[in-house]
């Protein structure tokens, strides 16, 4: 299959752009030449995450105008990258703006809502600090959540019933993990902070209630990754 990818420079997009074969990414250069091509799957990951939004009109333009844009290409499945975070609500500009854009999919696109990826194109966060022992992290150890790994999400885009698929998956692992819990794991020296973050209660469309192969728990994704 055919694939166009976005959000190419960090994250789940640079993941995807190089272990999917036949893809292509799309930057702010290019799209121009691609705009007549054809595609078999479009998979959207771009995000402008911005904390302080310094051009509102750029930001809407990049995280709403721009599904519309592609929605526009020619291809046989539009997929949306989302996150469970939708779950609990507005609770920042981040969700608030995921919940908008997943407003505007139609029938037949598929829409996956991801708990936190684990992969060597994610950026330093939490996880990365307690595996080096950094001194200190803003995160609680009562904090909460729930990890899965960017090669089984590019390994489910290569599923020959993809293109059938509609609607929304949650892409998680069958548990959720204290952050305490992992600095025990890593065996880390990291000071905790205070701020609690905690994954959503429940999920509509858990992935490994439709296919059994991705029945993992979050501990083995991060031992599989880090350990």
């Amino acid at each position: 299959m055919k694939y166009l990818i976005t959000g190419i420079n960090s994250g789940l997009g640079k993941y995807l752009l190089k272990n999917l074969p036949n893809s292509l990414g799309l930057d702010r250069d290019n799209f121009n030449e691609i705009k007549n091509a054809e595609f078999d799957i479009i998979i959207h990951c771009a995000f402008n995450k911005e904390n302080v939004i310094s051009d509102y009109r750029k930001y809407i333009e990049d995280n709403i105008f721009l599904i519309t844009k592609l929605q526009n290409l020619r291809t046989r499945k539009f997929v949306y990258i989302s996150t469970i975070d939708v779950y609990n609500g507005p609770q920042n500009t981040y969700s608030l703006f995921k919940i908008f854009a997943e407003s505007l999919l139609n029938n037949n696109d598929l829409c996956i809502r991801c708990s936190m990826l684990v992969g060597d194109t994610m950026k330093d966060n939490h996880l990365t600090k307690l595996f080096k022992s950094e001194s200190n992290i803003t995160l609680s150890g009562d904090s909460i959540f729930n990890y899965v790994l960017m090669d089984d999400l590019s390994n489910f885009f290569l599923k020959e019933d993809i293109l059938k698929l509609s609607g929304t998956i949650d892409f998680v692992a069958n548990d959720n993990l204290k952050l305490e819990e992992v600095k025990i794991l890593f065996k880390s020296n990291t000071n905790f902070g205070n701020f609690i973050y905690k994954v959503p209660d429940y999920y509509k469309f858990p992935i490994y209630k439709i296919y059994k192969d991705y029945n993992q728990s979050s501990i083995n994704n991060l031992k599989k990754y880090f350990i």
